[in-house]
């Protein structure tokens, strides 16, 4: 899919979910459309895509946080300084033009960064997909249930050193 956004962990507190995506979207017609396309790939897919939540939303969070529902006096409540700021950064943005290749380093440490942080917070799925647990876990050994091994007393040995004058 060639559709502009982002995915990954997200390590907002306030956010559902540890990871997101954010697909961009040029009005409420084309984010209908891309919402319908990527609703069936998920579907279709991903493992357990049916109960993956996937939304449209009309900005980002900080913004909603900051000035309440969007379906409400949003608009009215932004500062001229933040509307102006807005649509300079959609000119900017507009006019980017991306592209969907990323080096293999790169697309590594980003596979990598992702199982670090599912593993952090307890998501084991990418287990299904890397044969590498040793990677990022260690089987600790544990004593609970069995008796510690005294092992032999090793005698220490103590270097004489000559004392100066």
């Amino acid at each position: 899919m060639s559709l502009q956004g982002k995915v990954g962990k997200d390590e907002r507190d306030y956010t559902d979910g540890h990871f997101n995506g954010f697909i961009y979207c040029d009005g409420l017609e084309d984010a209908r459309k891309k919402y319908a396309l990527v609703r069936k790939l998920v579907d279709e897919h991903v493992a357990d895509g049916k109960n993956i939540p996937i939304i449209i939303k009309r900005t980002c969070t900080e913004m909603e946080r900051k000035h309440g529902p969007t379906d409400g006096e949003f608009w009215q409540s932004m500062t001229q300084d933040e509307l102006d700021l807005q649509r300079l950064l959609e000119d900017i943005y507009a006019g980017l033009k991306h592209s969907s290749v990323q080096s293999d380093w790169l697309q590594n440490k980003v596979i990598t960064d992702m199982m670090r942080w599912a593993n952090m917070v307890g998501d084991k799925s990418w287990m299904q997909h890397f044969a590498c647990e040793d990677f990022l876990t260690m089987k600790a050994v544990t004593y609970h249930d069995k008796e510690v091994v005294k092992k032999a007393k090793v005698k220490s040995v103590k270097a004489k050193t000559k004392k100066k004058r």
